[in-house]
């Protein structure tokens, strides 16, 4: 129905904050550890929607993406504890999908250190 607007969001971790992802890696060879990982990742939210035009009938498909490093958006303990819950979550093929198996380990390490922070 055209009064209606479908959406859904979609999470993903990457190594650059390019709009275009097509899976490879573009971090040029660095590697990413428990260090650096704060600072060279990027969380990328996508809010799609589709809707239907009235007066033509035709599908609008839209996507917003967020983008923003790791470090500026783990600021409290509880985000950091919430990603890290999310991450253990995911199944093997949707960390594959989500290019997350890539810094798994070197992001719960990151998030560990942010928990266990006496600071936050």
């Amino acid at each position: 129905p055209s009064d209606l607007i479908f959406s859904r969001r979609n999470w993903s971790i990457h190594d650059t904050p390019k709009l275009y992802q097509d899976g490879k890696n573009y971090d040029n060879g660095s590697i990413i550890n428990s260090k650096n990982a704060g600072e060279k990742l990027w969380l990328r939210v996508e809010r799609q929607t589709l809707r239907k035009i009235a007066d033509t009938e035709a599908i609008l498909f839209t996507i917003r993406i967020h983008l923003k490093k790791l470090k500026d958006i783990v600021v409290t303990k509880e985000i950091a504890e919430r990603l890290a819950s999310a991450l253990k979550a995911l199944p093997q093929e949707m960390q594959t999908y989500k290019r997350t198996s890539e810094f798994s380990e070197a992001i719960q390490i990151y998030l560990s250190k942010i928990s266990n922070s006496p600071e936050l």
